[in-house]
């Protein structure tokens, strides 16, 4: 439907190279109608926007930020983003529930890391729990797409 007309790369590679990653770390695979998928992406963006406002003030900035409009923005901003990012939790503890302990099938990254938590004298349980498992898919969800979809994006166009 492009031919001969240029078009926007952004969308298909975001959306191809999240569904390889969550495919790898979740077992799942994604739409670009997805709702988690658009408000992840959304969220995230609006709070990185709301910090770029605020960054002048980086050496005072956490005291004055309830004080100026745009301080009381990305707080906002972050206080919608971080409600967004329990949904990492839902999915860890869902796959904590549906998991084969059995057979020690592993169907992805998530099971993977559960497995290794278990497994007795292995796991700090300082460093390896459930929260830091569900903040490094965060960070795999979020960094790994934006990295992986820029680095293509300037592949191709340079």
């Amino acid at each position: 439907s492009h031919v001969g007309q240029p078009f926007n790369l952004t969308d298909c590679l975001d959306l191809t190279i999240v569904n390889s990653l969550w495919q790898m770390v979740a077992n799942e695979s994604v739409s670009k109608d997805d709702p988690r998928y658009v408000g992840f992406f959304t969220d995230a963006t609006a709070r990185l926007i709301a910090a770029r406002k605020v960054d002048v003030f980086s050496a005072c900035r956490t005291w004055m930020l309830p004080y100026t409009k745009a301080g009381r923005e990305a707080l906002a901003a972050n206080a919608v983003f971080t409600q967004r990012c329990k949904q990492f939790m839902d999915i860890v503890l869902e796959h904590q529930k549906t998991r084969d302990r059995v057979n020690h099938f592993d169907r992805d990254f998530i099971d993977a890391y559960l497995r290794e938590m278990e497994d007795s004298g292995r796991a700090d349980p300082e460093t390896m729990n459930e929260e830091q498992l569900a903040m490094v898919v965060r960070h795999l969800f979020l960094g790994g797409s934006e990295t992986t979809s820029n680095s293509l994006r300037w592949g191709v166009l340079y």
